[in-house]
């Protein structure tokens, strides 16, 4: 019951850290990264390759060296999105980058936030090392009527795996699709054909909409409130009941050994005055 707690303890984690990401959401375009911190946006720039800001390589983000992945959060449904990087300390053009997540694994991105692994670098890259990962994707966005592509890129830097702390960031909580909510860091959520799939212990499931991607996508869209507000939800809600059950079971096993304790303490006084023990006594349990 130990590990019960601590889930729930981490599901709270995970929502108190989805508040702090509102702040991040009201400064993305359609789509962009949770996790690794993206760059500044720019709306006059998101659709400038390679990395749709003006904003120039900054402060990196730490990230492991393996078990990668990507926080992607999404506040007008994107399609045919696509993961990349770049080993160059400053990339400046699409040419920089190598595709590690094509854009046929994620026909549709769900509006929300999707955990999504990554592969790990090549073999000579090492600790201390820098990389620059790229979300690049269509959406109708910004007033436009048709699907455009847009680009966002987030800037890390290597470090042990042991040192990394930040896994409470894969999780998947996603509105208009399958929507799955989890801790775990090997966790990825993309979508194939117009469906969602990801991996979890637990999941609970949003409002479903058929989406069809394309030049005939409209543009509908939600508030970055209430991307915030669904998953802070689903999270408080995950966590409710897990702290729930832990209470009861605590409650119930605080009660069971105050009632072998009576009993216990009556069989003795009854023993010290000289007469039997009552029937289904619980003394024999000490």
């Amino acid at each position: 019951m130990r590990s019960l707690f601590a889930s729930a303890v981490a599901v709270a984690s995970l929502a108190s850290r989805t508040v702090r990401a509102e702040d991040i959401d009201s400064n993305l375009g359609a789509a962009g990264f949770l996790f690794p911190t993206e760059r500044e946006y720019s709306a006059a720039a998101d659709q400038t390759a390679p990395c749709g800001s003006v904003a120039q390589v900054g402060n990196r983000t730490n990230f492991p060296l393996t078990g990668g992945f990507v926080g992607l959060v999404d506040q007008e449904e994107a399609y045919s999105v696509s993961v990349s990087i770049s080993y160059n300390s400053n990339p400046t053009s699409l040419d920089q980058f190598e595709t590690l997540i094509a854009s046929t694994r994620i026909k549709d991105l769900y509006e929300g936030h999707t955990c999504v692994s990554i592969p790990n670098p090549p073999s000579n890259i090492s600790v201390g090392d820098v990389a620059t990962l790229q979300v690049a994707f269509e959406a109708v966005w910004d007033g436009s009527t048709t699907n455009e592509t847009y680009y966002a890129c987030a800037d890390i830097v290597y470090i042990l795996d042991a040192d990394f702390t930040e896994n409470d960031y894969c999780f998947n909580a996603t509105i208009g699709g399958p929507s799955t909510t989890t801790a775990a860091s090997s966790s990825t959520a993309t979508s194939t054909s117009g469906s969602s799939s990801g991996s979890s212990s637990s999941g609970s499931s949003g409002s479903s909409s058929d989406s069809t991607s394309g030049s005939t996508s409209s543009s509908k869209g939600i508030s970055k409130g209430a991307i915030a507000g669904a998953v802070v939800g689903s999270v408080l809600g995950a966590a409710l009941l897990v702290g729930a059950g832990w209470f009861a079971y605590r409650l119930g096993k605080k009660h069971q050994r105050e009632n072998m304790m009576r009993a216990h303490m009556n069989t003795m006084a009854l023993g010290d005055m000289g007469k039997p023990a009552p029937t289904g006594s619980q003394a024999s349990n000490y």
